[in-house]
């Protein structure tokens, strides 16, 4: 996902100040907040396919003494490119993801790592928009793709025409057999032959 460090929308961009969370002036335990995820969202991002979107997030803040943990939820859906027919359509996503906080004395900005965020101690600030951009893009499939029969019905004929059906693909017994290992069954079954013979 993003990470990088230089021209980083998440920290430049004013709109993503609405995404801080100041865990200094959290009270122990939990905390609810909730987003509305909405088009402008994936406009400000210049890596981003995603242009439109609705998505609802819901996010428990849960404080500890020395450490935290942030269970972010999705529901909702975003418009991406199918990737069978390549028209743009609404895609739901949902899931549940847990980040757990730990303040550090050895790093000097946020480091995040599969569900893990260290931070370093004395900060006051998090910003989760990176967080909640990448949990919704990784809850979209490797591959998206129309529900059954829903794609682009021109594009469909065209994959259909140019589209190698298995009827068209020469059998095996008519192509030569090219296998490193045809050798070998050359000389089982002359092997075979000749102790028939014999």
């Amino acid at each position: 996902m993003f990470h990088s460090q230089v021209d980083n929308p998440f920290e430049d961009d004013p709109f993503f100040s609405s995404f801080n969370v100041n865990i200094e002036g959290l009270p122990m335990g939990r905390t609810e907040f909730r987003y509305d995820i909405d088009d402008e969202f994936f406009q400000r991002l210049p890596f981003s396919t995603i242009n439109r979107a609705t998505v609802r997030v819901d996010v428990v803040f849960d404080k500890a003494p020395d450490t935290y943990s942030i269970e972010i939820e999705l529901h909702g859906e975003v418009e991406v490119p199918c990737d069978r027919c390549t028209e743009l359509f609404f895609h739901p996503v949902e899931g549940s993801h847990r980040i757990v906080v730990k303040p550090s004395d050895k790093v000097k900005e946020i480091v995040r790592d599969e569900g893990l965020m260290l931070i370093p101690r004395g900060t006051t600030v998090i910003n989760i928009a990176q967080d909640i951009y990448d949990y919704i893009v990784l809850s979209l499939p490797l591959q998206i793709k129309h529900p059954e029969g829903e794609c682009n019905p021109e594009m469909e004929q065209f994959l259909q025409k140019y589209m190698v059906r298995e009827s068209d693909e020469p059998s095996k017994s008519s192509t030569t057999n090219d296998s490193p290992w045809s050798v070998l069954d050359d000389l089982l079954e002359q092997s075979n032959e000749s102790n028939n013979d014999s």
